[in-house]
């Protein structure tokens, strides 16, 4: 003989949902499921009557799993949007080709290895980076230099340590032209303005200016020098 099922919801169940826990319609269908007169089944009809029904009523008893995905618990539902957040922090662009940076424990160091290289000129110097239109320098001076005048070339001059004497502008003393074009040598400048320079000093030394670095007797002076195409 058949098996019959009869499933039933007590009032005072039904009436404790609200719709506030049933926002896609789950309790009502398994409540008007209760309410069906009973009927009869089949062993593996009724078999598969209570498997569905198990799931809503589930659902129904614990009505946080159904807020954010039917059948999962909150913490399980929450991995996936989880796991996709950290899919979706930036990844860092790598640094374009010419970037460079200097820091200033490097700098003191490069400066305390050209100290200990000074030529015949009383000066050491290495080339930093080179951009082609323009290129980073590191100079060490423990003596005056010879005078200079760049025609096509700005020089910006950042003092890391030491001090020293800048001379600008007047009269070229003995001028002679210098490796590569529109680049001259002096031995000295007749006349122009004289600034001391301290660590951190930061010079602009515009196009076709003479200018002299003077470093006094004992002393020192170390400056990074970019080199930039005139205007």
């Amino acid at each position: 003989m058949p098996n019959v099922t009869v499933t039933a919801t007590s009032n005072e169940t039904n009436q404790s949902r609200t719709a506030n826990t049933d926002p896609d319609g789950t309790y009502r269908f398994s409540r008007a499921l209760a309410e069906i007169r009973p009927v009869r089944r089949s062993s593996s009809e009724n078999s598969v009557y209570k498997n569905r029904q198990s799931v809503y009523t589930n659902a129904i008893q614990t009505p946080q799993m159904f807020h954010y995905i039917k059948g999962v618990s909150s913490k399980k539902a929450a991995i996936p949007f989880l796991a996709a957040g950290f899919l979706l922090v930036p990844v860092l662009a790598a640094d374009p080709v010419e970037f460079a940076m200097w820091k200033q424990e490097e700098l003191k160091q490069r400066d305390q290895a050209l100290s200990k290289r000074v030529g015949a000129d009383h000066s050491a110097r290495e080339t930093l980076a080179d951009y082609g239109n323009h290129r980073f320098r590191l100079l060490y001076r423990d003596a005056d230099g010879l005078a200079e005048q760049h025609d096509n070339i700005v020089d910006v001059v950042i003092v890391q340590s030491g001090e020293g004497t800048l001379v600008l502008g007047g009269k070229m003393i003995n001028l002679k032209a210098g490796p590569g074009i529109g680049e001259y040598v002096g031995t000295g400048i007749e006349g122009g303005e004289w600034h001391a320079l301290a660590e951190g000093d930061l010079v602009h030394i515009p196009a076709k200016t003479p200018h002299n670095f003077l470093v006094a007797k004992g002393k020192h002076i170390t400056y990074v020098l970019v080199k930039l195409p005139a205007p």
